[in-house]
């Protein structure tokens, strides 16, 4: 394949752009594609790539100027037996590929021409970069210079062969390795053991159940309790906030009452009557300007209407020339058709004389009679079907002949029967149920294991140790928890008496804050500031009644005393605030003392009650009573493990018991199957061996006799249709006036037969065709006559139709005319006299509309505008006053009456808010304490049942045995495969060593010339290892190779893997994006001498962006084109 052209219609960033890729006529077809950085270069290699295998579905990374639905690729292409060809691609998901017309092609086409190749595979193996190249030579290091690998990668271009081996081996060895301790399988085997372990060391007691149902009670009643509390808080708290709410909206009715006493009296305004009125004394003033506007129209109008009068001829003419009008020939208008009329009538008669001579002659041809030519106007569908039925003929004799012939070979290959095979099935069943028994040497070390493990997790136990197991061991669970307990409640124990100690100081602290506060003189109250007032009233009562010096002076004290209170009351609203505060929180830690008192109280209860607990657990344990309680869990994990390790034994020593019945049965069954065969022992693996071929052998030859059977049938079902098609065509072609009636003879004479059938239908179309020019122009010299003699058109010439015929038409036009204006001026006269009344009517309307709206309402003697913005804003006032009773009442029903009523009676109190909040946040506190509580006893119990389940690890254990099933088939499918790869490295190695190392050396050595010589192979004991070679005869591996060398030797890798693949299938486009970018001049050279030995075998397009690569490519290939990137 080779392509000629590139054409990025909408693509990235370009528009209609093209790059043309010119062949040389005499050198290597080498293309250089040279265009600055960011020209598209890239863009224009993923477009070609994206033409060839369709557009990726998702975003695409060059839809930013176009649409991904707009972009458009195109290219003209040579591929092998079809030619050139140019075809376009689409955005589409299905049916992109076009061709030059937009018609769908099969993306097949393409496919055979790339032979069979996916995107991957083509841009790997025949495209390179300068980051390809470098990659490319650091990868085939790591295959330690393999010589099957690094074939490979010349000819996929894959160099990751090395990493993909050690891979496979890597995933087998993670699952197992001998001797490994780490792996997959040892780790499942390790927690299997574990779980069964723990299943069995799970239970749950009666008495731990019990205790953890009370717990959780008692944590519920607390919370429940706590939850009260905090609600009562709530509920007196939002009772103040509704007092104050009451007070204050209170205040705002009256005072908007006062404001609404200076405006109108009257009902409130309906919704949107301000805006109304408005409206109103708009269209007032609209109309009155509309009724103006109409009455002048109608006049305009009447002065129109008396200057084009009404032509009294023009319905007569109208009818007349509607009727010309409607007279069609063939289809046509009579004037357009008699207009040509005359010359096409001396023009259609020559015609009719040339196909007379026509079918004459034709007729003469086929020896028949003129007067038999009707019989031969055939329709092109029976001559079709004439023509299909000779040749069905012919086929079907030709397909009867080769399936004789094949069913003949069919016979001859057949051969004779084999002999049946017998059924071996019970014999293989009885060979695989043995065999997947196995040897009985892993039980039987398991068993020996299982009793050595017993008897030393024993030794170190009371003899009684069994006894104790037979009785029951206390779960492990209430160990721990005893033991988590002990600990906590010492814990507790400690930071509670410290709590206590510390609350008690606190609370000194505080009541002495209280004394400091309530001396001060700003801390006065309401009642004080009360009492002095009362005082004050008294003093100066009394002074009225006595009016002494004594009664003046005892009157001024008590007025001195009553202000210096109130002034100190005014003064002292953030004393009285830290009042409240303090001595609300001397309240509060006076409770968390008390709190603190009787938690310790409670904590040394509990810790004694679980000493007693413990002494339990050590007898049960075979322990002494005052045994600490660290020495319980200890103790209780070693009886369980002798427990665990008892029953192991007994099960490993049934399980090998087992297993010889089992054995022993299996190979009794073996016997019987190979006796009832006639079979001996020992012949019973070749047999099953053998069994599978002598069942292929049989029953390919009973594949073979039912193809010979199908060839039979074949063979008389074409003899059937060849008698068929016979008949057919002689049904055909039986009423045709021809002498001989032959498949041959009338194939010869289809060709005649189509002629003359085409020249009778001609003669006939041209007969009609000719009467209908004549009957044309006699109706239009009628039409015209009957122009004449309408009124006023007398005076016509009558020697040209046409003229008379065109001037009564413009007659009619200009009545026309006249007649559409007086109608439109008619209109609008109408039109204007409707507006006038109905603007009359309208104003009316409106008048009554303005009165209506201030129906009811005070203060006439305002215009409309100000009158009703005076309405608004009593309303306004209305409305808020309304909104303020409401928020009043609806504070008042929000809260109930007795709480209501309870902190009216305290108003006013400023620190009453701060009291209330304090009280909800301990209350909160307390509430949410209860609950982590609560919580924490339902998880505790839930967790107790849950543990005794264990229903997760038996689910676990399932899992990890399927994971060792997975593991196992993915480990062996990895060693296979390993084994399979290197095989085939190995066999690459042997086939194309001939060829490619002799292309390889070539590239190498014109490349790295006068450094390296060529390249060798050395055999060892992995595998065939490539070696280059440098002046001297010195031999260098190729991991001890530069990365430089690494990578040109890749390059030559690939160019050989190209010749090898141009030699085979079919040279392909080979695309190479500045891989000489760290090249100098000689090796750029060299480079540039290689790429047109690609040019000699197939196709090689170079991209870059260096001037100086332009001048040696010129300078080094024949003939070489240069192409420019499209701006």
């Amino acid at each position: 394949m080779r392509i000629n052209r590139l054409d990025l219609l909408r693509y990235g960033r370009f528009n209609e752009a093209e790059i043309a890729f010119p062949r040389a006529e005499d050198g290597p077809d080498v293309t250089l594609v040279y265009g600055p950085n960011e020209a598209g270069k890239s863009t224009a290699f993923h477009g070609y790539l994206d033409l060839l295998f369709g557009l990726k579905s998702g975003a695409h990374p060059y839809a930013f100027r176009f649409k991904r639905n707009e972009l458009l690729i195109g290219a003209e292409l040579e591929i092998p037996g079809q030619g050139r060809l140019t075809l376009r691609r689409n955005g589409k998901t299905s049916g992109s590929l076009l061709d030059a017309e937009g018609r769908a092609l099969s993306d097949s086409l393409l496919a055979s021409a790339l032979h069979g190749m996916t995107r991957d595979t083509y841009e790997e193996r025949f495209s390179l970069n300068d980051r390809g190249l470098r990659e490319g030579g650091a990868r085939i290091a790591a295959a330690n210079g393999d010589l099957g690998q690094l074939l490979h990668a010349g000819v996929s271009g894959l160099t990751g062969m090395a990493a993909a081996l050690d891979a496979l081996g890597a995933r087998a060895d993670r699952f197992h390795k001998k001797h490994g301790r780490a792996t997959e399988l040892k780790k499942a085997k390790d927690r299997l053991a574990d779980i069964g372990r723990e299943r069995r060391a799970s239970l749950l007691t009666r008495d731990r159940e019990q205790a953890l149902r009370q717990a959780r009670e008692r944590a519920n009643a607390a919370f429940q309790e706590a939850d009260q509390t905090l609600q009562q808080a709530d509920r007196t708290r939002a009772a103040a906030e509704a007092v104050q709410v009451w007070i204050e909206e209170s205040a705002r009715v009256a005072d908007l009452s006062a404001e609404l006493a200076g405006y109108p009296k009257g009902p409130d305004l309906a919704p949107g009557v301000a805006e109304e009125v408005a409206h109103l004394v708009e269209t007032l003033a609209t109309l009155a300007e509309a009724k103006r506007a109409a009455e002048a129209e109608q006049e305009r109008q009447q002065q129109r209407l008396a200057a084009h009068p009404e032509d009294a001829g023009a319905a007569a003419l109208a009818e007349e020339l509607a009727r010309l009008d409607a007279i069609k020939i063939d289809g046509a208008p009579l004037l357009s058709r008699a207009t040509t009329a005359q010359a096409d009538l001396a023009r259609r008669q020559a015609t009719e004389a040339e196909l007379v001579q026509t079918r004459d002659a034709l007729l003469a041809d086929l020896g028949i009679a003129a007067a038999q030519a009707d019989h031969l106007q055939l329709p092109q569908a029976e001559i079709d079907a004439l023509a299909d039925a000779a040749e069905q003929v012919a086929r079907c004799d030709m397909q009867a002949k080769a399936a004789g012939a094949t069913l003949q070979n069919a016979e001859a290959q057949l051969g004779e029967a084999p002999p049946e095979p017998r059924d071996l099935s019970a014999l293989r069943r009885a060979f695989d149920a043995l065999a997947r028994i196995g040897d009985l040497a892993v039980a039987e070390a398991e068993r020996d294991r299982a009793a050595a493990r017993l008897t030393s997790l024993t030794a170190q136990l009371p003899q009684r140790w069994p006894e104790a197991m037979a009785a029951g061991l206390p779960p492990r669970e209430q160990i721990e928890t005893l033991a988590q307990r002990h600990s906590t409640l010492a814990a507790e124990i400690a930071a509670a008496d410290a709590e206590r100690d510390a609350t008690e100081q606190e609370h000194l602290r505080a009541q002495d804050d209280c004394a400091a506060l309530a001396a001060l003189p700003e801390a006065v109250d309401l009642v004080t500031t009360e009492t002095s007032r009362r005082a004050r009233d008294m003093a100066w009562q009394r002074h009225l009644d006595g009016l002494s010096p004594a009664t003046a002076a005892d009157f001024a004290e008590a007025m001195a005393a009553d202000d210096s209170a109130r002034a100190h009351y005014l003064l002292g609203t953030e004393a009285r605030q830290r009042l409240a505060q303090a001595q609300a929180l001397a309240e509060q830690i006076a409770r968390r003392r008390d709190r603190s008192r009787d938690r310790l109280a409670a904590l040394t209860a509990r810790r004694d009650s679980a000493q007693d607990q413990v002494a339990a657990l050590a007898a049960a344990l075979l322990l002494p009573a005052d045994s600490p309680i660290a020495a319980l869990a200890p103790r209780h994990q070693a009886l369980s493990t002798a427990a665990e390790a008892a029953a192991e034994a007994t099960n490993a020593a049934a399980e090998f018991s087992r297993q010889q019945t089992r054995r022993q049965r299996a190979e009794e069954a073996l016997t019987q199957a190979a006796e009832a065969l006639q079979l001996p022992r020992a012949a019973v693996e070749q047999a099953l061996a053998l069994e599978d071929t002598a069942r292929a052998a049989f029953a390919k030859w009973q594949r073979d006799r039912a193809q010979v059977d199908k060839h039979a049938a074949d063979a008389q079902a074409a003899i059937r249709a060849a008698e068929d098609a016979a008949q057919t065509l002689a049904l055909r072609a039986e009423t045709l006036p021809l002498a001989d009636r032959s498949a041959g003879a009338i194939r010869a004479a289809l060709p005649r037969l189509r002629n003359l059938s085409q020249c009778l239908d001609a003669h006939r179309q041209i007969t009609a065709r000719i009467a209908a020019l004549k009957d044309a122009l006699e109706t239009l010299a009628e039409s015209a006559a009957r122009l004449r003699r309408l009124p006023g058109l007398d005076a016509l010439h009558d020697d040209d139709p046409i003229a008379q015929i065109d001037a009564a038409r413009a007659r009619h036009a200009a009545a026309q005319r006249s007649a559409e204006i007086r109608a439109e001026a008619q209109n609008r006269h109408d039109s204007a006299r409707e507006e006038a009344e109905a603007a009359t009517a309208r104003h009316s309307r409106a008048q009554e509309a303005l009165a209506a709206c201030f129906h009811g309402q005070e203060d006439e003697a305002l215009p409309p505008p100000a009158r009703i913005a005076r309405l608004g804003q009593r309303d306004a006032l209305r409305a808020t006053q309304t909104e303020a009773s409401r928020r009043r009442d609806q504070a008042r029903a929000r809260v109930e009456d007795d709480l209501f009523e309870a902190e009216l009676a305290r108003q006013p109190d400023p620190s009453r808010p701060a009291a209330l909040d304090q009280a909800r946040a301990e209350a909160a506190a307390q509430r949410d304490q209860a609950r982590d509580a609560l919580r924490d006893a339902e998880r505790h119990y839930q967790e107790a049942f849950e543990t005794a389940d264990r229903s997760d690890l038996a689910t676990e254990e399932a899992t990890l045995l399927e994971e060792l099933r997975q593991g196992a088939r993915g480990a062996i499918v990895a060693r296979l495969g390993r084994l399979a790869a290197r095989g085939a490295l190995r066999q690459l190695a042997q086939d194309r060593r001939s060829t490619m190392l002799k292309d390889v050396e070539q590239a190498f050595r014109t490349m790295t010339a006068p450094n390296w010589t060529g390249v060798d192979v050395w055999s060892e004991a992995e595998g065939e290892k490539l070696v280059g070679i440098q002046p001297g005869g010195a031999h260098v591996p190729v991991s001890e190779m530069s990365t430089g060398t690494m990578g040109q030797l890749y390059f030559a890798l690939r160019l050989a893997g190209y010749r090898s693949f141009a030699r085979a299938p079919g040279p392909l486009p080979m695309i190479l994006d500045d891989i000489m970018e760290t090249f100098d001049d000689l090796r750029a050279r060299a480079a540039l001498a290689l790429c047109a030995e690609i040019g000699t075998v197939g196709q090689a397009v170079l991209f870059t962006h260096h001037r100086h690569l332009v001048e040696l490519a010129q300078a080094t290939i024949p003939n070489v084109a240069v192409v420019e990137m499209p701006q």
